[in-house]
């Protein structure tokens, strides 16, 4: 989702598994890698690295980036983040992602907050399930089986790291 407070349908219920917070990452030798935080004014500029239009954080960076009159200059989209980070890190371009996983990976890339927003840049998994349909206990297992089996998992990257932009290619 792309918040905590998404506009959902009145018949579909949802629960929260985690909220993250976008970051910006880059690589060690690029210019902003020595400051600790910018603004959007500071990315409008650059060429990103996002996830696919479909996924929540390329929703959230692109709805932030319109309501302060910008439009992303998407040079490459990847939805796994250890390619976005290998990108990033080898100074292809500058990428947008989550904040733990830009910490699983302070070795490649510095990340930065983005100060100075309106809104927040941040996005949440959560299991939704319509409320038309019969509400059984193997529903109720199923859910609560898949919230800490999530919540677990989003702990975690399930993505191999990769070193470089040539293991991409």
């Amino acid at each position: 989702m792309p918040s905590e407070d998404a506009d959902i349908p009145s018949d579909i219920s949802t629960r929260h598994i985690y909220s993250r917070e976008l970051v910006v990452v880059v690589s060690p030798q690029h210019p902003l890698a020595r400051q600790t935080s910018v603004s959007l004014d500071d990315v409008a500029g650059e060429r990103l690295i996002l996830t696919s239009p479909e996924e929540a954080p390329r929703l959230v960076v692109d709805r932030a980036f319109r309501a302060h009159g910008f439009e992303p200059h998407v040079s490459f989209e990847a939805d796994d983040p250890a390619t976005l980070i290998g990108l990033a890190a080898d100074g292809i371009a500058i990428g947008i992602t989550g904040e733990n996983i830009a910490r699983r990976y302070s070795d490649r890339v510095v990340s930065l907050r983005v100060d100075g927003l309106r809104m927040r840049m941040r996005y949440s998994l959560a299991l939704a399930w319509s409320d038309r349909g019969p509400h059984t206990r193997a529903m109720a297992s199923f859910l609560d089986f898949a919230t800490v089996w999530l919540a677990d998992w989003g702990t975690r990257t399930q993505a191999e790291s990769v070193t470089s932009a040539e293991a991409i290619r």
